[in-house]
C-alpha cells in the first residue's frame, strides 16, 4: 500500500471531519486517495459498530492498564528493531500493524480485512528494509490518529506551510486543549482494548511519546520507559528520507516539502533534551537507556541489562526466541547514507552540544 495509508482504517465520520477541517487539494492524485480512504472508511465504520455490539461491554469493563512499557526516542534510532525484539517476549504484547490500522474493529474485522491488507502492504516498509507483515509490531500513534483525527501526522498529510511539519507543533506533541479530551479517550480506549485482547503487559513504541513522558508517567503510574538513542549522523539523513517518502505517499494537497538537515537536527536536539529532563524526574526503576550501537552489537546482553534496570523478567523462552529471530534475520541490510563535510558540520552546529547524544548517566543524571 503506497497511498494514503496513514489513515486507512479511519471511520467514515472521522474521515469527513478530517477532510472538512483541513485544506484538501483537488488534483487527480488527491481525489483517488480520498476515494480509496472513503470506501475503506465505510467498512471500518461497519466493523467498529459490529465490534461495539459484540464486545463493547467486555472491553468497557476491563481496567486501563497501569504498567505499559514505553519505548521512546527519535525516529530512526532503532526503536522499531527494539520493539520487534521485545515483542518476542511471551510476557509482553505489542500492537500490530493490522491492529493499529483497524484500531476500533480489529477483533471482528480480521477474517475479512487482514487477507486483503496483507496483499496490499508488500513485504517491506516503503522507506527501509524492515519487514511489514500485518502482525509485525507497530507504533500506536497511527491508531490514535485514526481514532480521533489528532496527531502531528495531520500536518504531514495536510501541510499548511513549507516548514518542517514537526517544527509547527506544540513542544509536547499534545493536541490543542479543545481536542485533548478526545485524544485522551482514544488513548485510553486503544490501550484498554489491547490489554483486554492480549491479557499481557503492553510494550508500546511511539516516537511522539518522547515528548509526552511527563503526561504518560502520571497517567500510568507503574509504566516503564526505555529510551533508545543513536548517532545523529545516521539518524538525521534517515529521518529525512522517511518523512519525504511518507509525505509523498500521504499528502492530501500540493504543498508538502521534504525536511532539511537543520530542521531535523533541531527536532532531534529538542527531543533529546526533553527526554533527558523528564526521565531525570523518574526513579531509576522506571527508566532504562539503550544505545542502538550496543543493541546491534549485542542484542541479548543489551536487553537483559534494560530488563534488570526495569525489574522485568527475562525468561529462557524469551532468550531462545531472540536467538531464533537473529538467526532468521542475519542477512538484514540497513540503509546507508553519505554526508558531506558541510552537512556533518551543519548537523553538529544544530545539535549544539555533544552531550545530548549520550545516555543519562553522562548528563549528570
Amino acid at each position: 500500500m503506497k497511498s494514503g495509508y496513514l489513515v486507512t482504517g479511519i471511520r467514515f465520520r472521522q474521515l469527513m471531519r478530517l477532510i472538512r477541517s483541513n485544506k484538501c487539494g483537488a488534483s487527480p492524485r488527491t481525489i483517488i486517495r480520498f476515494l480509496l480512504l472513503l470506501q475503506n472508511s465505510l467498512w471500518s465504520s461497519f466493523f467498529t459498530r459490529r465490534e461495539r455490539i459484540i464486545y463493547g461491554d467486555y472491553i468497557n469493563n476491563h481496567p486501563l492498564p497501569t504498567d505499559p512499557v514505553f519505548i521512546v526516542g527519535h525516529w530512526r534510532t532503532g526503536s522499531t528493531y527494539l520493539h520487534k525484539l521485545m515483542s518476542l517476549d511471551p510476557l509482553l504484547a505489542a500492537p500490530t500493524l493490522y491492529q493499529t490500522a483497524m484500531p476500533e474493529g480489529f477483533v471482528t474485522a480480521r477474517p475479512y480485512y487482514a487477507p486483503l491488507m496483507q496483499r496490499m502492504i508488500g513485504k517491506f516498509r516503503p522507506f527501509d528494509n524492515m519487514k511489514a507483515g500485518i502482525d509485525e509490531p507497530q507504533e500506536c500513534e497511527f491508531a490514535l490518529f485514526r481514532m480521533c483525527g489528532e496527531s502531528p501526522l495531520k500536518q504531514l498529510m495536510f501541510p499548511r506551510s513549507s516548514t518542517y511539519f514537526l517544527l509547527q507543533q506544540e513542544a509536547d506533541f499534545m493536541p490543542a486543549a479543545s481536542q485533548k479530551k478526545k485524544w485522551e479517550l482514544a488513548l485510553e480506549s486503544f490501550y484498554t482494548k489491547l490489554s483486554w485482547y492480549n491479557q499481557k503487559r503492553l510494550i508500546l513504541k511511539n516516537p511522539f511519546h518522547s515528548m509526552r513522558i511527563g503526561y504518560l508517567s502520571q497517567k500510568f503510574p507503574q509504566a516503564r520507559f526505555i529510551h533508545i538513542y543513536r548517532d545523529p549522523m545516521e539518524v538525521i539523513p534517515s529521518t529525512i528520507r522517511m518523512w519525504t517518502v511518507v509525505g509523498e505517499q500521504n499528502v492530501m494537497n500540493h504543498r508538502g516539502k521534504a525536511p532539511q538537515i537543520k530542521d531535523v537536527a533541531i527536532v532531534y536536539r529538542n527531543m533529546l533534551t526533553e527526554i533527558n529532563t523528564q526521565l531525570a524526574l523518574l526513579p531509576s526503576s522506571r527508566k532504562a537507556e539503550i544505545s542502538y550501537k550496543d543493541l546491534v552489537a549485542s542484542p541479548i546482553d543489551t536487553i537483559q541489562k534494560a530488563y534488570q534496570s526495569l525489574g522485568l523478567e527475562f525468561t529462557e523462552e524469551y532468550h531462545q526466541s531472540i536467538l531464533q529471530f537473529l538467526d532468521t534475520n542475519r542477512d538484514y541490510e540497513k540503509n546507508n547514507y553519505s554526508l558531506t563535510d558541510e552537512e556533518k558540520l551543519e548537523i553538529k552546529a544544530a545539535m549544539e552540544a555533544e552531550h545530548l547524544n549520550q545516555p543519562l548517566t553522562a548528563c549528570g543524571h
